[in-house]
C-alpha cells in the first residue's frame, strides 16, 4: 500500500509539471533568434508562463510548426528574474547546447534537483 501511494504521487507530480509547461504558455511571436536543435533550424520564442516565469518554445522555421518547449516551469523553485530552467532530457535532450551556441542562454548557473533528473537554470542573454 504504502509503495503504491508513492507512485500516485510521483505521477501526479509529473502530470502537473507537464500541464504547468505546456498549457500555460503565453508565448510572444516577435523574436528573430533563431537555434540548431535535432537538425531543424528553429526559431526561438519568448514568453511567460502563468506565474511570471520565462517560457522559451522552438518552432521549426520552415513551417512554424512548434518544435518543443526548452524550458520548464519548477513554480515551487526560486528563480532569479534573467533567469530561466531549461528541459534538457527526454525529447529534449541536446536543447541545452543548441540554445547555448545560439547565444540564447548561458552555460548553467546551478542545477535543480527534481527527482529523476537535474534541470539547468541558465541567465537569458538578450531576451
Amino acid at each position: 500500500m504504502k509503495n503504491q501511494i508513492s507512485l500516485d504521487l510521483i505521477v501526479k507530480l509529473c502530470l502537473s509539471l507537464f500541464s504547468n509547461n505546456k498549457a500555460a504558455l503565453n508565448i510572444m511571436k516577435n523574436q528573430t533568434k533563431t537555434a540548431k536543435f535535432l537538425g531543424c533550424t528553429c526559431s526561438v520564442q519568448w514568453g511567460e508562463y502563468s506565474n511570471g516565469r520565462t517560457a522559451i518554445e522552438l518552432f521549426i522555421k520552415k513551417t512554424g510548426e512548434p518544435m518543443t518547449v526548452a524550458s520548464v516551469n519548477l513554480p515551487y523553485e526560486h528563480i532569479e528574474s534573467g533567469e530561466v530552467a531549461i528541459k534538457n532530457y527526454s525529447e529534449n535532450e541536446g536543447v541545452l547546447q543548441a540554445l547555448i551556441a545560439a547565444k540564447i542562454i548561458s552555460e548553467p548557473v546551478r542545477f535543480i534537483a527534481t527527482g529523476f533528473v537535474q534541470i539547468p537554470v541558465c541567465k537569458l542573454i538578450n531576451a
